[in-house]
């Protein structure tokens, strides 16, 4: 028998790209249930690490996102969680790939892994970086462009739903903030949508439902821009009558949704209200010592409280814009409500006396949902805009206790110190601009609220909750959208 030389041994050695999934995916395994569980962001994390060696933005987002993670874990200052140079990588990184994407549109890989990137770097500004020197607005438009680039008639991966759906909030706030429509709105991209959620449901079921109700929301933008136009056409009441039937219509759905989700979900014990154990408590964030409501939620899971929040945030712009366009319905127009009677007038009372009571009712939602979100943070990525909206539901100390905690002075086991106004800013001027913001998500304001705007202009309060000390990264870079103007729409 001859004998042969063994072969070489096979090179195991692990590669960058290797060693940087193994990264993701310890610190998506880490901190389960804690402020630092990176599923707060999404699914859509989770199913990243076979697609990082198919794009260098999505590489050095991820590297940024495992780094300043690894910096939150281990009790770093705020200043020290974001690595400027990193940062500054990844967003010439991803400039080039949306330059990529936009030439070569039909390329699904491109668009998904620019998708990703731009999710990512978006959601470690938002926890890390301080906003005022970020580039929100771009990202902000730059996730419509993209998904918009894509298109929506070759289907949708699993990867790309999430994506989709976990950046649809930022999208919406996006388009209101410009005064345009959204993509999701257009019936081709909600038909699209709901297609492939019945061909290939996101689970847990709950999630999948939420979804369908973000396509149902998508709405929001256009209601927003049409009772601007109200303002500046008061007496045009086919335009109000217009805007009352699509935001009764909304409405209508939403309230269906309460029904048979969230008042089963209380049945069930999925939804529980406790008494409010943050009173007092210093470890919490100033301004819990909750006058504004004696009780708060506790829920089975994180996606049913956020489900649960989104659903009453939309509920009272729903219903704010609702009353305001009721409201040029004139007297003795032919869509105003003098034409019935008494009887009709009568009826047109007891409906808006049931709208306040609702208005009441899901501004306490949105309050008593908030000690749960708050445990979740930093990597809890919402909250200010919805307690913004609940703000004018309130007496004289419910809105001092929502500016208080708007100004978000944390401290505890999360380590969080931001300031979210200068303490020289008095609680009237905190007021004012908070119900500035307000009118002007639910379109009762022609006040521009473009995050570029000068300093007259609405505070970009999910940014000035996360804010911290200063990054210089030099020369401003400019996005493909800057050079070209809106062609994706």
């Amino acid at each position: 028998m001859r004998l042969s030389r063994p072969s070489k041994p096979r090179d195991i050695t692990p590669t960058p790209v290797d060693r940087l999934a193994a990264e993701l995916l310890w610190c998506l395994d880490a901190a389960p249930g804690t402020g630092h569980d990176l599923h707060l962001w999404g699914a859509s994390v989770g199913l990243l690490p076979p697609l990082l060696g198919q794009s260098a933005a999505l590489q050095h987002a991820t590297k940024l996102l495992t780094t300043s993670w690894s910096n939150m874990q281990r009790g770093l200052p705020r200043s020290a969680w974001l690595d400027a140079q990193l940062y500054d990588t990844a967003l010439i990184s991803l400039r080039q790939a949306l330059v990529q994407a936009f030439e070569d549109p039909a390329s699904k890989l491109t668009i998904t892994t620019t998708l990703a990137a731009q999710t990512i770097l978006q959601n470690v500004e938002i926890v890390c970086n301080d906003m005022h020197v970020s580039y929100q607005s771009n990202h902000a438009a730059g996730l419509s462009a993209v998904i918009s680039a894509g298109g929506c008639n070759q289907g949708f991966s699993e990867l790309e739903l999430h994506l989709i759906f976990e950046s649809f909030f930022t999208v919406l706030i996006g388009d209101v903030r410009r005064g345009k429509d959204s993509v999701f709105a257009d019936p081709v991209w909600s038909g699209a949508l709901y297609k492939a959620l019945d061909a290939a449901p996101l689970r847990p079921k709950l999630l999948s439902r939420f979804c369908r109700f973000w396509i149902e929301v998508a709405v929001w933008p256009t209601l927003v821009r049409q009772l601007r136009q109200l303002h500046e056409a008061p007496t045009d009441s086919m335009l109000a009558a217009e805007v009352v039937l699509r935001a009764g219509a909304l409405l209508e759905y939403l309230d269906g949704l309460d029904r048979s989700v969230f008042a089963k979900a209380l049945e069930l014990g999925s939804i529980v209200e406790v008494e409010n154990n943050d009173k007092g408590n210093t470890n919490q964030t100033a301004g819990c010592d909750d006058g504004f409501t004696s009780t708060s939620y506790e829920f089975a899971n994180y996606n049913l409280a956020n489900f649960f929040r989104a659903h009453a945030f939309f509920t009272v712009v729903t219903l704010r814009i609702l009353q305001c366009a009721d409201s040029f319905l004139a007297v003795g127009s032919p869509y105003g409500y003098t034409d019935g009677g008494e009887d009709d007038s009568c009826r047109h009372n007891v409906e808006q006396q049931q709208q306040q009571h609702q208005l009441l009712e899901y501004s306490r939602r949105l309050w008593q949902v908030y000690p749960y979100m708050r445990r979740r943070r930093p990597l809890e990525l919402g909250g200010a805009l919805h307690l913004v909206v609940l703000y004018e539901a309130g007496d004289a100390r419910q809105k001092a206790l929502t500016c208080t905690a708007l100004r978000g002075v944390e401290s505890g086991q999360d380590g969080q110190s931001p300031e979210f106004l200068a303490a020289s800013v008095r609680l009237d001027e905190e007021g004012t601009k908070i119900l500035a913001e307000a009118m002007a998500l639910t379109g009762r304001s022609l006040v521009s609220t473009h995050p570029d705007d000068d300093d007259d202009g609405l505070i970009d309060w999910d940014a000035e909750l996360r804010s911290m000390d200063s990054i210089d990264l030099g020369s401003e870079l400019l996005f493909p959208w800057d050079l070209q103007g809106p062609v994706w729409s």
